[in-house]
């Protein structure tokens, strides 16, 4: 008696089996690594003494963008005036050098100016510079100016008396068309106190503008950390020259504004 053979279509039911299984899912893309730089630099005095106690504030874009990058003081851990910044990430920057305790050798000199990259002190003229990937932008070596003091009172005008409630003051930088107050840090502005007394160190030498209670700046006026926004009325002084080392004493008037408290 014959066996019957059985002969199992394997390629078909291979090729069945292909037919259903599910497609393999593709792993999802990666986000790419960031991508960092270094930006380092120098900063001195105009007679090229190198100057410690000087940051930098690194602003992305443009300076009223804000959130910036702040280097530690100049001089830390390093060279006499030098500074560096690791990890910034690429892009097109302004920087700000401003003063966190400037000095040549210990003393810390308040009236070492604030100023931008490009030795301005009007944030659009600024020179910008790129930060690239793995790479270091060198500023260079900047020297920083000496500028002056201005202290005075404000005065409000209904009172007849000191201005209470401890209005703001700003000053107008040469070559500025108004007050700036796009800053994270109140650049040239200062907050009198409840006798109306105030004092701005490093203010620059040349024409400026003193402003009592800034629009849209208020200052803490009470332990609640309330501020007095729209307290006074904004007024101007003339035209200021301020000197190297020297102090100007100017005082202001401002009236009540809307917001005065009704109970002053």
């Amino acid at each position: 008696m014959m066996r019957k053979l059985w002969i199992v279509p394997v390629l078909v039911v291979a090729s069945w089996l292909a037919a259903v299984a599910p497609a393999q899912a593709k792993a999802p893309a990666q986000p790419a690594a960031p991508a960092y730089g270094t930006v380092t630099g120098t900063l001195t005095t105009q007679q090229n003494v190198s100057l410690n106690g000087m940051c930098v504030n690194l602003y992305k874009g443009s300076y009223a963008e804000g959130n910036p990058i702040t280097t530690a003081p100049t001089g830390t851990g390093g060279p006499n005036g030098f500074f560096t910044q690791a990890n910034v990430p690429v892009g097109n920057y302004v920087a700000l050098f401003y003063n966190c305790g400037a000095n040549t050798g210990g003393a810390v000199n308040p009236n070492y100016v604030d100023i931008f990259y490009g030795n301005t002190y009007v944030p659009a003229k600024a020179t910008k510079f790129a930060v690239t990937k793995n790479a270091t932008t060198s500023l260079g070596t900047n020297p920083i100016p000496l500028g002056g003091t201005i202290s005075g009172t404000v005065t409000d005008s209904t009172l007849g008396g000191p201005a209470i409630y401890s209005p703001p003051v700003g000053i107008r930088i040469p070559g500025a068309e108004k007050l700036n107050l796009d800053s994270t840090q109140g650049w040239y502005i200062a907050c009198a106190n409840s006798k109306g007394k105030y004092t701005i160190h490093g203010v620059p030498t040349g024409g400026v503008n003193v402003v009592f209670a800034p629009t849209s700046w208020g200052c803490v006026y009470n332990s609640s950390g309330d501020y007095n926004f729209g307290f006074y009325n904004q007024s101007e002084s003339g035209t200021i020259q301020t000197t190297v080392g020297g102090t100007n004493t100017v005082n202001g008037s401002v009236t009540e504004g809307p917001d005065y408290p009704s109970s002053g």
